[in-house]
């Protein structure tokens, strides 16, 4: 017999491999950060489950650490993949990028939107398994070409029509 440590203290780790293809057919890749820790009392559980070597790498701080972490790669980054591609397909990227939408409707931010979604499916998917999640953080996008043309007209529409309600007053 022998005892194995596994840290149940919480752990921060960033996902840059999320992406998903918007309501209008653009393609958005998220920053998605999420804070999580292993329960205490299910430890044991989890560490028979899914350790491979008798250890349980919990590192989070390179993409090399969060490779080899069989919590994020065997519950989390799968039911976050998922959910986000599921949610997030339900969103158009104009209202994903446009910050005048959020800020005409704060409580209909997509952003927020797609992070409550995403809280109410994995939450209680890994506390099953025994990983407690505390937060999850969606993060702006990274924008590719058409995503900038996209932003650049979203903005251009936004100064005409201050323009033209500037003029028409």
């Amino acid at each position: 017999k022998s005892i194995v440590p596994v840290d149940t203290r919480s752990h921060k780790a960033e996902f840059t491999d999320i992406d998903f293809p918007s309501k209008d057919g653009f393609h958005i890749k998220p920053h998605v950060e999420v804070t999580y820790r292993v329960m205490e009392s299910k430890a044991p559980e989890l560490f028979v489950t899914l350790s491979d070597d008798g250890k349980l790498p919990l590192g989070d701080r390179t993409p090399q650490e969060i490779d080899k972490n069989p919590v994020l790669q065997k519950v989390m980054l799968p039911l976050i993949r998922g959910y986000a591609r599921i949610e997030g397909s339900k969103i158009a990227a104009r209202d994903f990028i446009s910050q005048s939408a959020a800020a005409a409707a704060p409580d209909a931010n997509p952003r927020e939107v797609l992070q409550q979604k995403l809280m109410s499916k994995v939450v209680p998917a890994c506390e099953e398994l025994g990983v407690v999640v505390e937060a999850i953080t969606i993060g702006q996008s990274e924008k590719d070409a058409d995503l900038e043309a996209l932003a650049t007209q979203i903005a251009d529409r936004e100064q005409a029509r201050v323009e033209r309600e500037k003029n028409a007053s």
